[in-house]
């Protein structure tokens, strides 16, 4: 395991699918207010 950290700013520019399905950044959706993120890793 290592210790790779990323800066706010870089995570904000990763591409996610919002609640329409539509692609936005990360950023887009805590612009307004605060976001929880929930990493799910798929297993099978």
């Amino acid at each position: 395991m290592t210790n790779d950290s990323i800066s706010v700013q870089q995570l904000g520019e990763i591409t996610a699918y919002d609640e329409d399905e539509q692609k936005t950044t990360l950023a887009t959706m805590w612009k307004e207010k605060k976001a929880v993120l929930i990493f799910v890793r798929h297993f099978g």
